[in-house]
């Protein structure tokens, strides 16, 4: 052989051409599957991440359908007393004294209400940890009944 002399070589390069084809296959079966399961547990977690804010607003929903309630009574009772207080305005003091007394008490029921609320409100605002500790409910239902 003559140093300017060329050689000439033939490789077959199939095998390494089906070898990363089938190594990419393999890879994008793999990453198709780890995301699939990152979508799902990531869809589990955010659910359990969510339930108590759930829990929170349903709690909320509750609370201001009882309220709305509690406070439509006393109004009717206000609003239904003035009824008989406008139909009859000749009558005494006296004779409309049920219409009265039971509109301040409905007054002061919804007062109540209110003031429970602000209450609540201000319980809520002052973000202090809430104490929890055994309870004697033998003792709370006696007081009840007392």
């Amino acid at each position: 052989m003559t140093p300017d002399s060329v050689k000439i070589a033939f490789a077959d390069a199939s095998y390494l051409t089906e070898r990363a084809v089938s190594r990419i296959a393999l890879l994008a079966v793999i990453y198709l599957l780890l995301m699939t399961l990152f979508a799902f547990i990531s869809l589990l977690l955010s659910r359990r991440a969510a339930a108590p804010l759930e829990r929170a607003i349903e709690m909320e929903r509750q609370f201001v359908a009882n309220i709305s309630h509690d406070l439509k009574t006393p109004i009717t009772v206000i609003l239904t007393n003035n009824s008989f207080l406008k139909a009859s305005p000749s009558s005494s003091v006296s004779e409309q004294a049920q219409w009265i007394d039971s509109t301040e008490d409905a007054a002061k029921n919804m007062m109540g209400l209110v003031n429970e609320m602000l209450t609540l409100s201000s319980l809520e605002s002052l973000d202090r940890p809430v104490e929890k500790g055994p309870v004697d409910l033998s003792s709370i239902a006696e007081k009840c009944v007392l």
